[in-house]
């Protein structure tokens, strides 16, 4: 059927048929059962399409529902399927992650381990070189203070041994102790 058109295949098909008897009447019944079994066939398509346009007009008040109870859900950033979901979170800070990371680790860190950590707890640091990012907002925030280490940073409510507050520059003995907590910039 692919080379020939139409009226060549019917020229031909009658050819067929006048020179064998009893084919045309067997030819004919096929074709009427064909033609049959495409009649149910479209019958039956046209209630499944009844069917399709059912479900969805009873599927889109709850699909309009659950839009609405997932932007109650997103104002109020509550559990999702029993767990917090992350995408409705509000975004934290870089500065005050990085200050969380040293609150619980107690010690001086470098700005690239700082960085690791908070990349394994899912805080998105923007730029090409997080690291690089995380040491210029730390630099800037009063909050953190350099350590003795190059690249290692603290938090500026730590005291030393003496009892008394370092500066950023001080080369003291720098042992963190927790003491209270500063107001963030």
């Amino acid at each position: 059927m692919n080379c020939m058109d139409t009226g060549n295949l019917s020229d031909l098909t009658a050819k067929y048929v006048t020179s064998k008897p009893g084919i045309a009447d067997a030819l004919s019944a096929s074709r009427d059962d064909i033609i049959e079994e495409l009649g149910r066939i479209d019958q039956l398509i046209l209630r499944k399409n009844e069917e399709i346009r059912l479900l969805q007009s009873r599927r889109r008040p709850w699909q309009e529902l659950l839009t609405h109870i997932e932007a109650l859900l997103h104002a109020d950033a509550r559990h999702v399927n029993n767990r917090i979901d992350t995408r409705m979170a509000r975004p934290v800070s870089v500065t005050d992650a990085a200050f969380d990371v040293l609150q619980r680790t107690h010690s001086f860190t470098h700005y690239k381990e700082i960085a690791k950590k908070l990349q394994e707890k899912n805080v998105t640091i923007p730029g090409k070189n997080p690291s690089a990012t995380l040491l210029s907002r730390i630099s800037r925030d009063d909050r953190f203070r350099r350590g003795r280490k190059r690249g290692e940073y603290g938090l500026s409510i730590w005291r030393t041994r003496s009892g008394k507050s370092n500066t950023r520059r001080s080369s003291s003995n720098m042992e963190p102790s927790l003491s209270a907590e500063l107001p963030r910039k």
